[in-house]
C-alpha cells in the first residue's frame, strides 16, 4: 500500500472525517457569523445525521452485467456522491435531505495508480477518482 494514501472516510454530510467532531467553540463562532450574515436571532441546532439515520430510495436502473464491476450500491457511497461540497449542498446534507441520491455510484477507476493512453502526438494522462476513504478506488 502506497504510505501517503488514507485510510479515513469523510463524511458524508460536510467537510471533514468521520471521528472529526466540531467542537462547541466551533458552533458557536458558526452561528454567531451566520446569524449576522443572515439577519437571524438564533439557529435551532440539528445533531450530525448518521448514515442509519438516512432513508435512501432504492436503486432504480439495473447496471448491464459488463459495468457492474466499475459500480456500487453501497449506502456509504450513494450518500457521499448525492451531494458536493458547496454550503447549499452541505445544509442539505446536514438536514438529512438526500432526495436524489445516484442511482448507482459509478467510482472506480484504473487499476493503476496512474494510467495514460497515447494516439499519435496527444497524450492523456489521468489519476484514479479517490474514494470517500481517500484511497484510490482500484485499492478497495
Amino acid at each position: 500500500m502506497h504510505s501517503g494514501i488514507q485510510e479515513r472516510r469523510r463524511k458524508f454530510y460536510g467537510w471533514g472525517y468521520e471521528g472529526d467532531e466540531v467542537s462547541p467553540q466551533e458552533i458557536a463562532e458558526f452561528e454567531k457569523a451566520w446569524t449576522r450574515l443572515l439577519g437571524v436571532s438564533d439557529f435551532t441546532t440539528v445533531p450530525f445525521p448518521s448514515e442509519d439515520s438516512i432513508n435512501l430510495r432504492r436503486c432504480r436502473v439495473k447496471v448491464p452485467a459488463s459495468l457492474e464491476a466499475l459500480c456500487t450500491t453501497d449506502k456509504y457511497d450513494r450518500l457521499y456522491h448525492t451531494y458536493g461540497a458547496s454550503s447549499v449542498d452541505v445544509a442539505y446534507s446536514v438536514r438529512g435531505e438526500f432526495r436524489n441520491p445516484p442511482t448507482r455510484s459509478l467510482i472506480r477507476a484504473p487499476k493503476t495508480i496512474s494510467s495514460s493512453y497515447s494516439a499519435g502526438a496527444n497524450t492523456i494522462a489521468w489519476q484514479p477518482y479517490r474514494t470517500a476513504a481517500g484511497r484510490a478506488s482500484s485499492e478497495e
